[in-house]
């Protein structure tokens, strides 16, 4: 169904794969040519990534470098033995995290394989062979993880032509975040912001249950090497296994680049980590070892934001990928489900119970339930009730610890514009169609609802198919407090049939007014309270059973209980009802809930689990506490994803969370269209202070110490009210509030002014600028000046330096304080310092030992003083300075130093008089070079990271560089085990010429065609054999010759033979 057409010319008549290629011998790497692509600007790109992110773009992972690589031109052939060859190429990056890679051509002969590995043989991915060749000729691969990565190509020797002439790697794409970024490093060692927030539910969680075909057609995506996704295989009317596979339109596939496509398969954590635990914001052991490569594009349309593409063959039987099943109706939902792979992590599953809105082009969750999505959900499938997909994510605000809403591009939407061309090809009018499992059609069987849905004989957890189902876990599970289910908000099953009796203590003494039986049958349950407040956990009139509850907290085997109930008040049935429990979000409880009894207490039914009485803390960004409870600090916690202190840049400024970032200047702002915040009007101000309607939030993050004023000044601008606070959106602390104190000329006389004595440098300021009534409301401009005091930000200070590097580096000492430490001019040859006013402060690093330059010469507008120290702050040497740089204008300054490869020094630039600031530029040159690599001495000599023979700069040191084979010496020079004419480097001496047979032969027209399918293929030539006019003696001493053409019967199926007319 997917045959692969290639031309080759070789020897063999008809080709049958009947086996693998020989295994390689271990041979040390250390030889192999290696391409290194510049290091990676991360902080730079981070910044780029906000901006992306704001764009509504594709997450981004990878960094693409373009190249034109050949086996002809690059890289190292290698003979293994008599009859084969292997080429390797050494790609590096110095600070990737994983490397993939892009061919413009990709074409390897029956039995050839390339083989892509790290350095460290840690990692490495499966062998591609002619079965991966693709109708495009593309080749993209998966991320191997590491930034030292071979590409290697196994061949017949006979074929090493093809492989250089249809070979040719076009892109080398280091990766800085997302696919491997903790390959290697124990989970319990990691947190960081690209990691899937804890509120997130993993797919193999018990709340899954019945939901396992649809988990499995949903995988995680990489195009162009550099963008990542999610999308899922989906169903057509045929029902006839057609690799359809759809996406988001945003994510960036196109018919240019489909064939870049990579989806993985399966890339989800073994075990279910608790919701809301810290474990559930950690990294999981997720593996992507299985995938599929390469695509066509099919349909598309931004306006429902879905794009449609085949692949270019189905994914591999054994990966047990299923096909979407979907609605392209307009009916109403009445709730939804999303599968998705957040921030390119494990794959998660999340809940919205209640009826999804739904308008001309989306489908909108409003708030989700349990779980939640994330930058790289894009393009992943919302299911009805009834398990057919709905739309596919384009955008939104969700994350865990909000309410936000999440929009879906509607599927009934681009049916029409073009989806359903390719999903019903047989324009049946069909309009819904049910998931097709892995292996084939059929009804899916659900697991857990009593019924055999498949008709295969089997109900529930008797059938095979529900081997995996969180519905059929293992005896013993929830049995004991180490075995606990997950339990979460809202209703839980349960069902203690079965269930052993436990002998953990339990006592009555905290259930007023009841009391505990024998706590028969008892099953446990583990809880991460996802808010702060009083927890209530419920049987009331939910369980057919005399129930018990004992709640505990603590670990499995230290136990404490802080809470019970036997029989409630108001409970039918001597059901259970434990109220008043005081909660901590992020904190596990264990709940245990048996029976009276052995008569009355085994049975099943539903526990209930709600918290009230206050919400989850707000995350405070910058103190190194987990605030909210949700087991990520500071930066790591989405929460803080727009926090200026974690790289963001604000939010749409409707809301204190979403406050937008301000500086000192002129600030642009626009209310038009805001919502009237929640957070209580201020009181106390003065001036006419107003409604605050249609208020926008703002933050402030000094850059400088002083008196800071901030003033709503605008001639265009409307009737203003002004609030400034400290402290965390949820917690905040009003510091001053205005109306109309605004004292500036020319502005439209209603604005606001507030002054704040006494702020340093990296205060944070919430301000919060509203309209004085209900209409006022618009753009206008926030002016913000700092006076009244010193001090700078970073670089004001010895113990805050800027960094600085060889090349220029920005200058600015306005607003810099007199730093204390002291200078003297007496190593200042032929000038004098001045007072070193307003002084900044810079490290640098010295890459090469040799003489420094540093200097503000005609690069700065004013008066310059320089003075260098080796050190620590607070215990520095001065080692150099100057203040009047020979031959420099307007006093500016030059100095040299002697400085040390590895060395850290501190420069400081001030001005020779007070008040001498300004801006300009600091140039540092270096005359030197780094140490030379000594190739042999076990050392990284030059610090580049790389030790000996690794180095490239011995690539052609002779303690490095493999002999040449001598052709006639009787050894084996390059030690690859083949001496003289047995090694192939040897084809084109004279003396393993074989002398003229005095015959000439051509073959033309040499055609063959394989296709994978069947394993077969054909191959035809026409062959011309003749003697060779060059023969001594031609023609009359050469007369007639007979020949025949040997086959190996073991790669040849079958052989026929056409003679042509001798020629004369």
């Amino acid at each position: 169904m997917f045959p692969r057409h290639l031309l080759v010319a070789s020897q063999v008549l008809a080709l049958v794969i009947l086996g693998s290629a020989p295994a390689i011998a271990d041979i040390s790497l250390k030889e192999v040519p290696t391409v290194e692509v510049p290091a990676l600007d991360i902080e730079a790109l981070n910044l780029d990534d906000i901006e992306r992110d704001r764009n509504g773009l594709a997450p981004r992972y990878a960094v693409p470098e373009p190249v034109t690589i050949t086996p002809i031109t690059h890289g190292r052939w290698t003979k293994m033995n008599s009859e084969t060859a292997v080429w390797r190429l050494r790609t590096r990056c110095k600070n990737a995290i994983s490397m993939n890679y892009g061919f413009s051509r990709w074409l390897v002969p029956v039995g050839g394989e390339m083989r892509i590995y790290n350095m460290d043989r840690t990692h490495r991915i499966r062998a591609f062979t002619i079965d991966d060749i693709q109708d495009t000729g593309v080749l993209w691969t998966p991320a191997v993880a590491g930034n030292d990565v071979i590409i290697e190509i196994t061949c017949a020797l006979e074929d090493r032509w093809m492989v250089e002439q249809e070979v040719e790697l076009s892109s080398i794409n280091p990766g800085y975040r997302g696919f491997h970024e903790f390959f290697g490093i124990p989970p319990s060692t990691n947190t960081g912001p690209s990691m899937s927030g804890s509120c997130n539910v993993d797919v193999v969680c018990p709340q899954s249950a019945t939901w396992e075909n649809e988990i499995d057609c949903v995988g995680v995506i990489s195009t162009g090497g550099s963008l990542f996704c999610t999308g899922f295989m989906v169903n057509n009317t045929a029902q006839d296994g057609t690799p359809f596979f759809m996406t988001a339109d945003h994510c960036g596939v196109t018919g240019g680049n489909a064939g870049s496509l990579v989806v993985y398969w399966n890339y989800e954590n073994s075990t279910c980590r608790p919701p809301g635990s810290a474990s559930s914001g950690g990294p999981g052991n997720g593996t992507l070892n299985q995938f599929s490569t390469g695509s066509i594009y099919r349909s598309g349309s931004a306006t429902s934001d879905y794009t449609l593409v085949e692949l270019t063959s189905p994914p591999n039987p054994a990966f047990g990928v299923s096909f979407c099943g979907w609605n392209a109706s307009t009916s109403q939902p009445t709730s939804a489900v999303g599968i998705h792979h957040p921030n390119v992590e494990e794959k998660r599953i999340s809940f919205e119970n209640q009826a999804p809105t739904l308008t001309t082009n989306f489908v909108t969750v409003n708030d989700w339930d349990l779980g939640t999505t994330e930058p790289g959900s894009s393009g992943s499938p919302l299911f009805d009730q009834n398990h057919r997909v709905i739309g596919q994510l384009c955008c939104g605000n969700a994350a865990c610890g909000n309410n936000f809403s999440d929009d879906y591009g509607r599927f009934s939407r681009s049916w029409g514009l073009g989806l359903g061309a390719w999903l019903d090809v047989a324009n049946t009018g069909q309009l819904t169609v049910d998931t097709l499992p892995a292996g084939g059609g059929g009804n899916v069987e659900l697991c857990s609802n009593g019924v055999d849905d498949d008709g295969d004989g089997l109900a529930d957890c008797d059938d095979p198919d529900c081997f995996n189902s969180p519905a059929c876990l293992p005896a013993g599970a929830g049995d004991e407090c180490s075995t606990a289910f997950i339990a979460v908000d809202g209703a839980n099953a349960i069902d203690n049939t079965g269930m052993t009796t436990g002998t953990d203590p339990i006592s009555d003494a905290q259930c007023p007014g009841t009391f505990l039986g024998q706590f028969v049958n008892d099953g446990w349950y583990s809880y991460t309270a996802t808010s702060t407040g009083s927890m209530e956990v419920s049987t009331c009139n939910s369980i057919s059973f005399d129930s018990d509850i004992a709640i505990y907290n603590g670990l499995c085997g230290a136990l404490t209980q802080i809470a019970c109930n036997g029989d409630s008040t108001g409970c039918a049935g001597f059901s259970s009802l434990v109220t008043g429990v005081a909660v901590t979000a992020g904190t596990e409880y264990l709940i245990r809930v048996g029976g009276w009894d052995a008569g009355t207490g085994v049975g099943s039914g539903t526990m209930t689990i709600t918290v009230g009485g206050g919400g989850p803390a707000t995350e405070n960004c910058t103190n190194g506490t987990d605030d909210d409870g949700d087991g990520l600090i500071d930066c790591a916690d989405p929460d803080c994803a727009n926090n200026p202190a974690c790289g963001g840049g604000g939010g749409n400024g409707d809301e204190c969370i979403d406050a937008i970032l301000v500086t000192e200047g002129a600030n642009a702002f626009d209310t038009t269209g805001m919502t009237d915040s929640p957070e209580p009007d201020p009181t106390g101000c003065s001036n006419a202070y107003g409604e605050n309607a249609s208020d926008g939030w703002f933050l402030y993050i000094a850059n400088f110490s002083g008196d800071v004023t901030f003033e709503t000044c605008d001639i265009n601008s409307f009737d203003t009210d002004l609030a400034a606070y400290s402290g965390n959106c949820g917690s905040l602390s009003l510091i001053a509030c205005d109306g109309d104190g605004g004292t500036a000329a020319g502005c439209q006389g209603f604005d606001s002014m507030i002054t704040i004595p006494g702020v340093q440098a990296g205060d944070s300021i919430i301000l919060r600028i509203g309209g004085w009534g209900t209409a006022d409301q618009g753009p206008g401009t926030l002016t913000i000046t700092v006076g009244g005091g010193g001090g700078g930000g970073q670089g004001d200070e010895c113990n805050d330096p800027l960094i600085a590097v060889v090349g220029s580096n920005a200058v600015d000492t306005t607003g810099m304080s007199d730093s204390a430490d002291p200078f003297d001019d007496a190593a200042c040859t032929g000038t004098f310092l001045g007072v070193m006013a307003s002084d900044a402060w810079y490290q640098f690093s010295a890459p090469v030992s040799g003489t420094a330059t540093v200097s503000t010469c005609d690069l700065i507008d004013f008066d310059s003083d320089l003075v260098a120290y080796t050190g620590t702050c607070g215990a520095l040497t001065e080692v150099a300075c100057n203040g009047d740089g020979t031959g420099c204008g307007a006093f500016t300054s030059l100095m040299e130093m002697n400085v040390t490869a590895g060395t850290n020094y501190f420069i400081r630039i001030g001005g020779w008089a007070a008040g001498g600031q300004g801006t300009g530029t600091l140039e540092i040159t270096l005359s030197g070079a780094p140490n030379p690599e000594n190739c042999t001495n076990g050392t990284d000599d030059d610090g580049d990271g790389d030790v000996d023979c690794e180095d490239t700069d011995c690539d052609q040191d002779p303690a490095c560089v493999t002999p040449p084979e001598n052709c006639t010496n009787g050894t084996d020079d390059d030690g690859d085990g083949l001496a003289d004419c047995d090694d192939p480097d040897c084809t084109a001496d004279p003396a393993c010429q074989a002398p003229p047979s005095g015959f000439a032969y051509t073959a033309v027209d040499v055609t063959a065609s394989y296709a994978p399918s069947t394993g077969t293929g054909s191959f035809s030539a026409t062959m011309t054999i003749s003697e060779d006019s060059a023969a001594v003696g031609y023609p009359n001493d050469t007369q007639g010759f007979s020949f025949g053409i040997a086959n190996d019967p073991g790669m040849v199926s079958a052989t026929t033979w056409t003679s042509s007319a001798v020629l004369a």
